[in-house]
């Protein structure tokens, strides 16, 4: 599975790669993704990837393989991260766009006696952690459309309402009640997004009648449900925001296949190592999708 997986891949990473001039480098672009993604993969690290006895004799991918050191140096360039986004745009494309969108965060928490000095201390899942967080905005098909990587103490909505500023568009954007925020339904109402969120204190409506801002208020009209006492069991508003979880079971399929996103392993510290690292996992899975789609259309 993961040799079909990895061959997938690296056929349109080879696709995507002719847009990147290998000049004088021994080593093109693609060919330092394609270690990469193989690491990934099987979940070890970069040097071991790097080693020919650690690939099928029979490989038709590489015939020549990096160092380690040069590995670490091309791993930090742009043209790596831009191929790696590229790669991710592309798969992006293969699946249909929906007018609602979900906002949610996904704590990747280390040890507390790490060494990585970007790993902050923040909330996390029924407690307190060190780490990071994804912040992602997902498709309501499940396509993650962007993310961004912070540390652990950044708040849910202030990166939220950045992800919104960066990717406008027209529609709904529902999220759980850590997004309740005048900041976040101020973003997402100037990027033409409706923001749709769970109230943190119940009778929001009437709690925050007295200066708030238009989005907030159609948001919370939305969330409510006025027809309750008549028997309405739902609204609008409230049928969407049961699609959240949606994300939900994105990040559980995201670690629940031979390659997925695991706990950070500890050789996987500093964001310009946790980036790249969760960027090809990201790319894995929508891979996978592809892959089965694929086969269940057949």
């Amino acid at each position: 599975m993961e040799r079909q997986l990895f061959s997938l891949v690296y056929q349109w990473l080879v696709l995507v790669g002719r847009t990147h001039p290998r000049g004088r480098r021994r080593f093109s672009d693609t060919v330092i993704v394609a270690v990469l993604v193989w690491a990934v993969l099987h979940d070890r690290p970069i040097f071991w990837a790097c080693q020919q006895i650690n690939w099928p004799g029979d490989r038709p991918w590489l015939l020549q393989f990096p160092s380690p050191a040069t590995m670490s140096r091309r791993l930090r360039t742009y043209g790596i991260h831009l191929l790696l986004e590229q790669l991710a745009s592309f798969l992006r494309d293969q699946f249909p766009k929906h007018l609602l969108k979900i906002v949610d965060a996904k704590p990747l928490p280390v040890g507390g006696a790490t060494k990585d000095r970007d790993a902050r201390r923040g909330y996390a899942i029924n407690g307190f952690a060190k780490g990071y967080k994804i912040h992602a905005l997902f498709d309501a098909g499940g396509i993650l459309e962007a993310w961004r990587l912070e540390p652990m103490n950044r708040g849910e909505s202030l990166v939220g309402a950045q992800l919104l500023r960066e990717h406008p568009g027209a529609g709904y954007v529902v999220a759980d009640s850590n997004y309740d925020t005048r900041r976040f339904y101020q973003a997402a109402g100037r990027a033409g997004w409706q923001a749709i969120v769970r109230p943190k204190y119940p009778h929001a409506q009437s709690r925050y009648r007295l200066a708030q801002n238009p989005f907030r208020a159609r948001g919370l009209e939305l969330a409510a449900n006025p027809l309750w006492p008549l028997g309405q069991v739902a609204s609008f508003g409230q049928d969407l925001l049961e699609l959240r979880d949606i994300v939900e079971r994105r990040f559980a399929a995201w670690t629940n296949f031979g390659g997925g996103l695991a706990p950070l392993p500890n050789w996987v510290r500093t964001p310009h190592r946790v980036v790249v690292w969760i960027h090809a996992k990201i790319i894995l899975a929508m891979a996978r999708d592809i892959k089965l789609n694929r086969n269940l259309a057949a």
